[in-house]
């Protein structure tokens, strides 16, 4: 290729594109690529933010047979430490790092004063044991990272050379960007500014007998401007900038933003970087920086950095813009120590931050503990504050900490020790699982059944069933389906708010699609309603009266739901894959394919009299059975004829007053448009 087409405007500096198709890229990227998907996936359908942490420092080889390179230093120390910020508030971590450099936790003891094992020791009996001086602190280090593991908190992905780092770079922010607001870019590795082009280096290892070297090094192309507008155009993404001079420090950030349009640069002093940052945006400019007091008790700055970083990232998801609902800006905690730049009178902030904490009208809050902000959905805030206030009650006293259930957000706010915020994490995730297991399913997943030639069928058959010379005990109106509301279910789903919904939908659309669509391929997919059937038991007592679906489309709706489909290389069915992302729920007993057409829902009184019980309990049983037996004598064999499913709908259980129900969202199959 000749130099001018590697030029994009004539100063030395190849397009990003150019690198990439001139450029291998790594051998474990599509691995790595997998992990990210499922990984996203995951959090995607549970609605968790998710941050991609770059961290440490890229190396640029001087030949394709490398040995010998050129390094950009960097422990990693800030991207671990924000890693493990992260993921005690709540977000699942890509922690893409540098080989080698410091990981979340382990950093702790890798690049220690001591070597690792001096944290051990030999017993008696010659067996190891942790040194009783380090024993409490690896205990709590280990708890967290095994917290984060087994939860799929954390994915570890390494990366070397700077043609590493690109690729994944590029190809992470992608998958993440299904993600939209919910996800964060936190830039933090030290990546080259110079490299050698591939067909510009040498081969093999250069020759000292050859004498001086000189080395002519490329500009790395500003990857940034892509990241920005194409790979993740809906996250928040931050970079940081580093200065020896601090008069270029905010002049410099500001012309970063301008340039790339992104929205935070945290700039930093090389001298005072542990100390103290500055966070610049387009219309703001605030120091974050560590006390005297703090620097003796060894607080990170980061400590600091993340708890803003989610602050702007809640209004971000929220709004879209960095600005909070109230355009104030919250420093910290207690609350004669806030401050604020905003347009709220001092009054104001006060009179809501004690509707938002009203401890803080009876307590002397002069100890300033931790505040993490931990996710939980709107919908559960009710099940935490237990009526007249007595599970939120009961949770503070257990846990020693307090909490506030954060109107009208997706966070609850502890504040505490750090083993007491762990506890209390604890025991709020189980109330909010226990609640989850115990509510009733709120939505379904389903193909909807529109087809007049049904629809007349249909119609000719509920006639029977209503007319005088057709009488069944238990069938009444209110029991036989809506022609409207036909259905072919394939799941039920607990969605238990605004959050839920959104993440099932999101899911739906963007990782599911592909498969459903890939299968069906352009005949579609094609079913015939014929025969029926009660779901159990006797008929004389029957609950459910239903008409099989038989596959029509070469096999192809069985293969979709059931069972990993032949040929998608580790791609689970549609039914499989939201069952593993959590959305929809187990079946007690083998999934069957069917379009329910009476259903009986008796429920037993809830208010009786003594010499009531037994006339109502009587009363309750009949009207939660029909007799099919005449059905199924003389309709069993009923073919409604085929039908062709163009839709997936997730609906909201429930039919309005037209015997319809509400459709979330949906995929359009690609054979129906």
């Amino acid at each position: 290729m000749p130099d001018n087409q590697l030029l994009d405007n004539g100063q030395g500096v190849i397009d990003p594109d150019t690198y990439f198709e001139t450029n291998s890229p790594p051998a474990n990227l599509n691995e790595y690529d997998q992990k990210a998907s499922e990984f996203v996936k995951y959090h995607g359908a549970r609605g968790t933010p998710v941050v991609l942490i770059t961290s440490g420092g890229t190396m640029v080889p001087l030949e394709n047979q490398t040995v010998r390179f050129i390094d950009n230093f960097s422990a990693g120390t800030r991207g671990a430490v924000s890693a493990e910020k992260f993921l005690e508030n709540g977000y699942a971590v890509i922690f893409m790092h540098r080989q080698f450099s410091l990981q979340p936790y382990s950093r702790h003891y890798t690049h220690s004063a001591n070597g690792f094992l001096d944290y051990m020791t030999l017993n008696d009996e010659g067996k190891i044991e942790v040194n009783a001086k380090y024993a409490p602190s690896m205990t709590e280090t280990l708890a967290k990272y095994n917290k984060a593991r087994n939860n799929n908190m954390l994915l570890l992905v390494d990366f070397v050379t700077l043609s590493d780092y690109l690729f994944k770079l590029k190809s992470f922010t992608r998958i993440m960007a299904t993600l939209g607001r919910s996800a964060m870019y936190y830039l933090a590795a030290a990546v080259s500014d110079f490299f050698i082009p591939v067909e510009k280096m040498a081969e093999h290892k250069i020759q000292s007998r050859d004498g001086a070297l000189t080395l002519t090094l490329d500009q790395v192309p500003k990857f940034l401007k892509p990241l920005v507008s194409v790979w993740a155009s809906n996250g928040l993404i931050v970079s940081f900038k580093l200065e020896t001079d601090g008069n270029l420090l905010a002049p410099k950030a500001r012309q970063a933003l301008e340039k790339y349009g992104h929205q935070i640069v945290i700039g930093n002093m090389l001298s005072t970087r542990k100390r103290t940052v500055t966070f610049i945006t387009q219309d703001s400019e605030r120091v974050l920086s560590l006390d005297q007091e703090e620097l003796d008790k060894d607080v990170e700055i980061e400590s600091k950095i993340v708890p803003e970083l989610i602050r702007y990232h809640r209004a971000w998801r929220n709004h879209g813009t960095l600005d909070s609902p109230y355009k104030v800006d919250i420093i910290e905690w207690p609350l004669h120590r806030w401050t604020t730049k905003g347009i709220v009178p001092p009054n104001q902030l006060i009179q809501r931050a004690e509707k938002r904490h009203p401890e803080s009208q009876v307590e002397d809050d002069t100890e300033l503990h931790t505040w993490v902000e931990h996710s939980v959905s709107r919908s559960m805030h009710g099940y935490i504050i237990g009526k007249g206030g007595s599970t939120l009650k009961r949770l503070k006293h257990e846990t020693g900490t307090r909490i506030d259930v954060v109107k009208g957000e997706d966070i609850v706010k502890i504040k505490g020790t750090d083993e007491n915020i762990e506890q209390a994490r604890q025991a709020i995730d189980a109330l909010v699982k226990e609640s989850i297991d115990k509510a009733p399913a709120t939505h379904f997943l389903a193909f909807p059944i529109q087809s007049p030639l049904v629809s007349r069928r249909l119609e000719e058959f509920y006639k029977i069933l209503g007319s005088p010379s057709f009488k069944e005990e238990g069938i009444t109106q209110d029991s036989i389906a809506p022609i409207p509301s036909l259905h072919i279910t394939l799941g039920v789903m607990k969605l238990m708010g605004q959050m839920e919904i959104e993440a099932a939908v999101r899911f739906l659309k963007e990782s599911v699609t592909e498969t459903i669509n890939q299968l069906i391929g352009e005949r579609g997919l094609t079913v015939r309603l014929k025969k029926l059937d009660i779901m159990q038991g006797d008929p004389a007592k029957a609950r459910v009266l239903y008409i099989h679906v038989q596959d029509e489309s070469e096999n192809k709706v069985d293969r979709m739901n059931n069972t990993l489909t032949k040929g998608f290389k580790k791609t689970a069915s549609l039914r499989n894959q939201m069952m593993e992302a959590g959305l929809l729920e187990k079946e007690k007993r083998p999934y069957k394919m069917h379009m329910t057409l009476i259903k009986k829902t008796g429920t037993k009184p809830k208010h009786h009299t003594e010499g009531e019980e037994e006339e109502e309990e009587a009363q309750s049983e009949s009207h939660s059975w029909f007799d099919a037996r005449g059905v199924l004598k003389e309709f069993r064999g009923m073919d409604l004829g085929t039908v062709t499913l163009d839709s997936v709908h997730i609906m909201k259980m429930g039919q309005n007053k037209l015997g319809k129900y509400k459709s979330e969202g949906a995929v359009m199959l690609d054979s129906a448009l």
